[in-house]
């Protein structure tokens, strides 16, 4: 098998996947049973060992390379096999048998038959289907990693908030379509806007306000129409949204829309729709679902929308602009974010 072309990654990180993710190292070594990692980069005398595992009553010694089979790699997976058989003698290192195997991406196979008559199992593995299973089975966030802005079908926040004023007292969404004379198929879509934005739970046929709903019909301005979202209701999700910025679609895509503004004002300022559009789709990871120009638009008048209630952007013209708050609110969903991930991966390291 030859190793892929233009191969270019460390070892190291090859090794942190096969350190962390014992399973997706067993398929390389072609074992069924469940291995558990006893030491990485073990310290020998010939040198330091990548990875050793425990499988039942036997020791894996597996070194680790990201080239293909060189013969010399034999010698130094043998010297480190007579290093801890040493170890084992002296009483310094658990006992069992200890069975050495060379993983490399690539190799002939003529090099088979060369490992297998020096005693060494030689395994060849793809780097890239490493790093993709990583990328599939890493702890970092499954809502990042799956979730994608939808199409509620309700242009603007503030539509909600007659609906939610309803539900406050009744809780079935048939009475409540039926209160505010409109479809129940345009109250469901209110209702699932409002629960993406953390304010209702939804059941078959009823709807619960959240404890933040509550807090957030409290906060309405009495003064201005209903579909008015005051200030203090705009600060609420604001906040909502930056403790979770990952809580669905919804929150995904606002957040996605003001940092697309943000990182495109490198570029030019206020920054224009033409510009903003197509980047703002590739963001928000719907490169292919939204692609016709329809979606896109509907997408972008959606989101922009929704976050120029919030008090994040402001929209002149055909151009954007960043709030104040919508400043403030980048800086620390960064801030939020890079902590959020950084204590996901030390979690696994």
């Amino acid at each position: 098998m030859e190793p892929p072309r233009d191969l270019e990654v460390r070892e190291s990180e090859i090794e942190d996947v096969f350190a962390h993710y014992p399973k997706l190292l067993t398929q390389s070594l072609k074992v069924s049973d469940d291995i558990y990692l006893l030491a990485r980069q073990k310290l020998l005398e010939s040198g330091r060992l990548d990875l050793v595992y425990g499988c039942g009553s036997q020791i894996f010694l597996v070194e680790l390379k990201v080239e293909d089979f060189k013969r010399k790699f034999l010698d130094q997976v043998l010297g480190y096999q007579k290093d801890l058989a040493e170890l084992q003698r002296r009483g310094q290192f658990l006992r069992g048998d200890v069975v050495p195997y060379l993983l490399c991406a690539g190799c002939n196979d003529s090099a088979f038959e060369y490992a297998t008559s020096r005693g060494v199992n030689l395994c060849v593995y793809d780097p890239r289907e490493v790093l993709l299973e990583f990328y599939r089975n890493a702890p970092l966030d499954t809502k990042y990693l799956s979730v994608l802005p939808t199409d509620k079908g309700v242009w603007r926040v503030g539509l909600i908030i007659s609906s939610l004023m309803l539900a406050d007292s009744v809780s079935e969404t048939a009475v409540i379509a039926r209160e505010k004379g409109c479809s129940v198929k345009t109250l469901g879509n209110q209702m699932r806007l409002a629960e993406e934005l953390g304010l209702v739970q939804l059941r078959t046929q009823s709807v619960i306000l959240s404890s933040l709903g509550k807090d957030f019909l409290g906060r309405r301005d009495s003064d201005n129409p209903h579909d008015f979202l005051s200030a203090a209701q705009a600060d609420l999700l604001r906040k909502f949204i930056l403790s979770k910025p990952f809580f669905s679609g919804v929150t995904f895509g606002i957040i996605t829309m003001v940092a697309c503004v943000f990182e495109l004002s490198k570029n030019t300022y206020p920054v224009p729709r033409s510009l903003l559009a197509r980047h703002f789709i590739s963001a928000a990871g719907l490169h292919f679902r939204w692609s016709r120009d329809k979606a896109i638009n509907k997408g972008v008048r959606m989101y922009s929308n929704y976050a120029i209630e919030l008090g994040l952007l402001g929209k002149i013209g055909d151009s954007y602009f960043v709030t104040p708050s919508g400043l403030k609110f980048v800086l620390l969903l960064n801030m939020h974010k890079s902590l959020h991930f950084i204590e996901a991966i030390e979690a696994i390291t």
